[in-house]
Order: C-alpha cells, then sequence, then structure tokens
C-alpha cells in the first residue's frame, strides 16, 4: 500500500496524506498557482472533469495550508 507520511516540525505532527492530497503535495513545488493548476488536471483529467478537478484542487491547497504543510505564494 503506497502512503505519504508528512512531518509537520512546529508544532510536531505527522500527517498521513490520501492519495490527492499526495499528488497536490508533490505538485506545490514552487511553480505558479497556474502550473500546478495544469499538471493537476493533467494528472485527473481522466477520472474527473476540469470544473470538479478545479474544486478538488481548491480544497486540496487550502487543507494543506490550514495544516501548515504548504505556504501560499504572494503575488503583486
Amino acid at each position: 500500500m503506497k502512503s505519504c507520511v508528512v512531518f509537520r516540525p512546529s508544532p510536531p505532527k505527522l500527517f498521513m496524506l490520501n492519495l490527492n492530497a499526495w499528488l497536490i503535495f508533490e505538485l506545490c513545488d514552487g511553480s505558479s498557482p497556474h502550473d500546478v493548476a495544469q499538471r493537476y488536471r493533467k494528472n485527473v483529467g481522466s477520472q474527473m472533469s476540469d470544473r470538479e478537478a478545479g474544486r478538488q484542487l481548491a480544497i486540496g491547497i487550502k487543507n494543506l495550508h490550514d495544516q501548515g504543510l504548504i505556504e501560499l505564494k504572494v503575488t503583486d
């Protein structure tokens, strides 16, 4: 069984990511939000509509951010 465990150092906590969260976490590599969205849709396009992919991506990013696992870029 494939799984992804992520450690957040402050405050210390382990997270077990589901496959969708794992994919989003991997895609959040400093790329622009547009690039992340394009790569996400490419990976899940055969499983859901573009609209649903956008919804799932937004939820996933919010959850990862709320847990302190990713930081959002502030653009000027």
